[in-house]
């Protein structure tokens, strides 16, 4: 830890710990990592990155999904406002929740987009 006049500071190492710690949640997860330990993630946020594979609308409710896929699998988004287009590389955080069932189709893994980045196409 770090230390002045040969003592730890408390504040320095509450610091420490705080950007440790955004540093750990902001890191990127393979979606391989999240369908082999699903309730590890259950209700956490995450961030998640791949290409849109399809789209999933229900416009009489205002309601939308989208499939991402990065190489390791497939997850299901919600996005927060606009829906991305198919092909589009996109990375989201948001809030993993499991067992959604959406107009009788169960989804399985969700991630409930608090922000995203996305790439032109």
């Amino acid at each position: 830890m770090l230390k002045l006049k040969g003592r730890t500071s408390p504040l320095l190492s509450l610091v420490a710990v705080a950007l440790l710690a955004a540093g750990a949640c902001s890191s990127t997860l393979k979606i391989r990592q999240i369908a082999a330990a699903p309730s590890h993630y259950s209700g956490q946020h995450v961030v998640v990155r791949g290409k849109v594979v399809q789209t999933y609308a229900i416009p009489v409710l205002g309601q939308s999904l989208v499939k991402i896929d990065d190489g390791t699998g497939q997850l299901w988004v919600k996005p927060r406002n606009r829906v991305p287009f198919k092909g589009q590389e996109i990375e989201i955080r948001g809030i993993l929740r499991i067992g959604i069932v959406v107009a009788n189709k169960h989804l399985g893994i969700v991630v409930y987009e608090d922000e995203r980045k996305e790439k032109s196409l």
